[in-house]
């Protein structure tokens, strides 16, 4: 023997695999006695459910040399001497199948005269499935097809066969494999019907019973303009079977209404046109409906419809409008118009050139649209950023310098602009491009503080504080080791008692760091573990960049939540599953009060300060006349500056107390026996009541 039979195979020691219905299982890894000029195999066939042998089962050895065959014993033994090659081994047996298409047979190499012992082959019991077609209690004639889904070797998915009913509509499928099934039936007259999911054991078989079909599927609906929602007469309705053969033909009644025959298809295409609109064709499927119910709205191909949206909130807003028609190259419209829907029926031709721009510091929007079509014009801010300038020690500075640096997206380049005095502790920088930028104060010409780099799209609003520092400076950028997300943490400085909070974009400064190494503390908001980095070395009047990755499991894990639903969100807006908002293709717009009128927060509300500029006085009844607080109410003493005495019911007319003669009444919830009112319990109270006595 030159090599191992196991190697030349390329087998584990486990098994030689036969498929998943058919393995040859090595019951030992030794080599048999053999005749030095011959190989082959033997073992044992078996059932695959019971393990019990199998006999008289048919083997098929295919090779170079032709087909050698053997059949099993009563023991399910069997043997095969095969000459040097590759060879195909196929069982057969009747009441018994492979597990499926992907598992008919499997090849061995037999090589030096090898020859392989104990090897086990499975079997199993086929499967079988039956039922009955039938409209109503009668048994009719049909077609069945069968799909398998998944069957148990793997194979997915493919057509099994298709066989015709008897004419009592029942049908028999044997000798079949198991795994999961659909099957389709059609029948002339009536509507095609899918079953799903059917699972076929080995060994089983599955009985379907009485299956209904319906008569086929009957088609109405409107059709209808999609600038008026009028319903169009006269509409041409066309049925295809595929892109040929017509199988109804079909038109609207005056108010849009249609209904065709029943039709007793799957799968139909529809054609519908009519003068002055842009035709449409698609497929159509009708499994399962006796009525299908279709609503059509057609695009006009003529006029134009313009949805203005100023995407801040503010409203109204002015924008010039001007349309050219890119065929003739002329404008055929222009006009200022406020926010809101425009019906341009006039227009004719077309592709049309929209260009709009906003007088409000809106973006401008220039698109094309074709003659019929809804054009929506969606206005964005230009990008601001708000600014706080404050002295190291955190009070408002007064008096410095600004500039900022702007990147294209998707550019290395950047660019700084000129030194610009400051206007105050609070100043904007406004009308600017989308990009990525960085601001940076100055002040006495020398120190300085720099802003990390932020993104900015149209209709962004940025609002930076930016304080001086002072001595060595650490600008960090805090995100997440795996996914790199931008963290909330804790930022501080072991040993030292400051520390300070990331942005929103993960970012912090620490200044007045000391000339020694310093060791960075940091821990992510709703995190429980902390990441420290030791030997942060900044020197005196120097700034240092750097970015630090902490694990932080638990954002991470809602960070990725968050996205798969915002996905899933999107995926269901995009097919039309359910609506999406009108924020969906843009920035969320800011409410109405998001901007004062001159483009600032607005003020406190009327009440917060009185006519003087102060907080208003107490109210009228807090002081009497005199300034002072007024007395006591009329009631609070009798009339001769005494509390008044109990009320009159308290006491009779002798001045005795109308219980003076016996024991007070008890407290009872109900009338007393003899139909007097008792003392009633107070409702919602929770004292018990006194059990009574003897």
């Amino acid at each position: 023997m030159k090599a191992s039979w196991l190697l030349k195979i390329g087998i584990p020691l486990a098994a030689l695999s036969i498929g998943s219905w058919a393995a040859v299982y090595v019951m030992s890894g030794h080599e048999a006695p053999h005749d030095e000029s011959i190989g082959g195999i033997s073992g044992i066939i078996v059932n695959g459910l019971t393990g019990e042998p199998l006999r008289e089962a048919h083997l098929v050895a295919t090779g170079a040399s032709g087909e050698i065959q053997t059949t099993s014993g009563a023991d399910g033994q069997f043997s095969l001497d095969l000459a040097d090659g590759t060879y195909e081994l196929v069982p057969t047996l009747e009441g018994f199948t492979s597990r499926g298409r992907n598992d008919k047979a499997r090849k061995i190499s037999v090589k030096d005269s090898t020859r392989f012992v104990n090897a086990k082959i499975r079997m199993w019991p086929t499967a079988a499935i039956s039922g009955r077609i039938v409209t109503g209690d009668i048994g009719i004639q049909a077609k069945v097809t069968f799909h398998y889904e998944r069957d148990a070797s793997g194979a997915e998915p493919y057509v099994y066969t298709t066989l015709p009913t008897d004419e009592n509509g029942h049908f028999e499928l044997t000798d079949i494999y198991a795994g999961m099934m659909d099957i389709s039936v059609a029948a002339d007259g009536f509507a095609n019907l899918e079953l799903r999911d059917i699972i076929v054991k080995s060994g089983q078989t599955v009985d379907l019973g009485d299956i209904p079909l319906r008569d086929g599927v009957s088609l109405f609906g409107m059709i209808t303009d999609s600038s008026t929602q009028r319903g169009i007469g006269n509409a041409s309705i066309v049925l295809r079977n595929g892109t040929s053969g017509i199988i109804e033909r079909t038109t609207t009644d005056s108010d849009g209404s249609f209904r065709a025959l029943p039709i007793d298809m799957k799968q139909v295409y529809v054609e519908i046109s009519a003068d002055g609109y842009h035709p449409v064709r698609y497929p159509l499927r009708l499994t399962g409906n006796t009525n299908r119910e279709l609503n059509v709205a057609l695009k006009r191909s003529w006029g134009l419809r313009l949805d203005i949206q100023n995407q801040t909130g503010r409203d109204p807003i002015k924008t010039h409008v001007k349309i050219t028609d890119v065929t003739a190259g002329k404008v055929v419209y222009e006009e200022t118009l406020a926010n809101g829907k425009f019906a341009l029926d006039a227009l004719k031709g077309g592709p049309f050139l929209i260009e709009a721009e906003s007088f409000d510091r809106l973006t401008h929007v220039s698109l094309r649209s074709a003659s019929g079509e809804d054009a929506v014009i969606r206005l964005k801010p230009m990008p601001r950023i708000m600014v706080k300038a404050k002295e190291s020690d955190g009070t408002e500075m007064s008096k410095g310098e600004y500039r900022y640096g702007f990147r294209p997206t998707n550019s290395g380049d950047e660019a700084f602009t000129p030194w610009s005095e400051i206007a105050g502790p609070d100043f904007e920088i406004d009308d600017l491009p989308e990009g990525f930028y960085r601001v940076e104060l100055r002040k006495d010409g020398t120190r300085t503080v720099t802003s990390p780099e932020f993104q900015l799209h149209n209709g962004d609003i940025r609002h930076l504080v930016l304080q001086m520092t002072e001595g060595g400076v650490l600008m960090g950028h805090v995100v997440s080791s795996v996914e790199g997300y931008n963290l909330h943490a804790l930022v501080m400085i072991e040993g030292d008692s400051r520390s300070v909070q990331t942005d929103r974009d993960g970012n912090f400064t620490l200044d007045k760091l000391p000339k020694e190494p310093v060791t960075i503390v940091i821990r992510p908001n709703r995190e429980e573990e902390e990441s420290t980095f030791p030997g942060i070395v900044v020197k005196e009047n120097e700034t240092v960049e750097r970015e630090f990755r902490v694990n932080a499991p638990n954002t991470e894990q809602r960070r990725k939540r968050r996205d798969e639903r915002r996905k899933q969100m999107e995926a269901a807006w995009a097919n039309g599953e359910r609506p999406a908002p009108p924020w969906a293709n843009g920035e969320r717009p800011a409410p109405p009060w998001a901007n004062g009128e001159n483009g600032e927060m607005p003020g406190p509300p009327p009440w917060a300060n009185g006519e003087n500029g102060e907080m208003p006085g107490p109210p009228p009844w807090a002081n009497g006349e005199n300034g002072e607080m007024p007395g006591p109410p009329p009631w609070a003493n009798g009339e001769n500056g005494e509390m008044p005495g109990p009320p009159p019911w308290m006491n009779d007319a002798n001045g005795a107390r109308p219980w003076d003669d016996g024991e007070m009444p008890r407290r009872r919830d109900r009338a007393s026996d003899n139909g007097n009112q008792g003392f009633a319990t107070p409702r919602g109270s929770r004292r018990r009541q006194r059990p009574e006595s003897d």
